[in-house]
């Protein structure tokens, strides 16, 4: 299912809300701040790849 944004998804989704609580407290700021285009939980899953891979901050 697809949400508006990353916050509803992680409000509404609870595996996607269980998945972005397991990330380390730096990766789940970064995906917020970064992630607006993020909506699906295999969209969550592809951005925090490419966030740890790229090292963005």
């Amino acid at each position: 299912m697809e949400y508006e944004n990353i916050s509803q998804l992680i409000s509404y989704d609870s595996e996607a809300m269980h998945y972005f609580n397991s990330l380390p407290a730096q990766l789940q700021q970064q995906i917020l701040d970064r992630g607006s285009g993020v909506n699906t939980i295999d969209k969550l899953k592809s951005f925090q790849a490419l966030v740890e891979q790229n090292k963005l901050s």
